[in-house]
């Protein structure tokens, strides 16, 4: 019985890597202006994590990454930040650190939770030059990491954003970029944008981003988080004088359109962050800044976790696209017309 089920769920996943995906959204582009999109994940994930987003890319190692779910709000061409903690060392199961087979452990849960799969790609097997290719060993679908780096969207984020950003922009030279965050990667772009001001980026979107740690840490919700919000900054790359997104705000630029998208039971960021940063931004003049609610979306689950929430988000990104003059989904966008209206100012 035990086999069977084996079976049947692996005939699943076969038949789901051949068929479309239902949530893909057709981008139409009436600027006549070319756009690009840049993903900066939450601590520890990488282009797996931005699978949730666009339903198939091509990742850093030339595999190719797909989604059974999620959302589309992201579109090609695009690049994922690699933040400081994660080791792009080759896949080894015979390490004696256990905090590599962690990260192994870790991130094949995720993938398998979220119905994201990896697939191989002669891109990356016969790129040896790349530092992330296949045939260098590093495969995107397990991936180690460092916790002792870990930084919380201060020096060392903000550095790892700039690099992708530089790389990026040389590779796509005249593309408008819509940047695009999770959780960590969202704060770290409030505090990238205040110390950098890139000029050609066109629209932020930020999913649970943190306003300060301390704030964090006054509304964890859970005995658990507090425990871990308390002892991880000791742990961490975290200097609680540097940089944080609230404090950052004044300096980011007033033209830039920011759709902000919290959850009311998110008990890893609580929604109180995005509303501080909300009332930051509207206190500093910032006339473009939104933020969008959902009712019934754990932290990693905004794509996933409650059908009304997923197509409320989804729906409201291509309104709030579409509002600014980005390349939007137009049927998408009707769909979220009436949840836009609600928190367009």
């Amino acid at each position: 019985m035990l086999k069977k089920q084996y079976l049947y769920i692996l005939i699943l996943n076969c038949i789901y890597l051949f068929i479309p995906n239902s949530n893909a959204a057709e981008f139409q582009n009436l600027t006549g202006k070319a756009f690009s999109y840049i993903f900066a994940p939450g601590i520890i994930s990488i282009e797996t994590q931005t699978a949730k987003y666009i339903p198939e890319l091509v990742g850093s190692s030339g595999e190719t990454v797909v989604c059974n779910g999620g959302i589309h709000t992201l579109n090609s061409p695009i690049s994922t930040c690699m933040f400081s903690e994660i080791s792009n060392q080759p896949l080894s199961t015979q390490s004696i650190n256990p905090f590599v087979h962690l990260g192994y452990w870790i991130t094949d849960k995720l993938n398998k939770k979220y119905g994201v799969t990896v697939r191989k790609s002669n891109q990356g097997a016969t790129d040896q030059s790349a530092p992330n290719s296949v045939a260098s060993g590093f495969t995107v679908e397990k991936h180690a990491f460092d916790f002792t780096k870990i930084n919380l969207a201060q020096e060392a984020d903000i550095n790892a954003l700039l690099k992708t950003y530089t790389e990026h922009t040389q590779k796509y030279p005249d593309t408008d970029i819509i940047v695009y965050g999770v959780s960590r990667g969202a704060a770290t772009i409030c505090t990238f944008m205040a110390k950098h001001q890139p000029k050609n980026v066109k629209g932020l979107v930020l999913e649970a981003p943190f306003d300060s740690f301390p704030h964090l840490l006054r509304h964890s919700h859970t005995t658990l988080h507090r425990i871990i919000n308390k002892v991880a900054p000791k742990l961490i790359s975290y200097d609680p004088n540097g940089d944080s997104p609230i404090k950052s705000i004044e300096n980011i630029s007033k033209d830039i359109p920011i759709l902000i998208v919290a959850s009311q039971i998110d008990d890893v960021i609580p929604v109180q962050c995005s509303e501080s940063l909300m009332r930051k931004f509207v206190k500093t003049g910032h006339h473009k800044v939104h933020l969008l609610r959902l009712k019934n979306s754990t932290h990693s689950g905004y794509a996933f976790d409650d059908n009304a929430d997923k197509l409320k988000y989804q729906s409201v990104v291509h309104a709030f696209y579409k509002h600014y003059g980005l390349p939007y989904d137009a049927n998408l966008a009707l769909q979220g017309d009436e949840e836009w209206k609600k928190i367009c100012h």
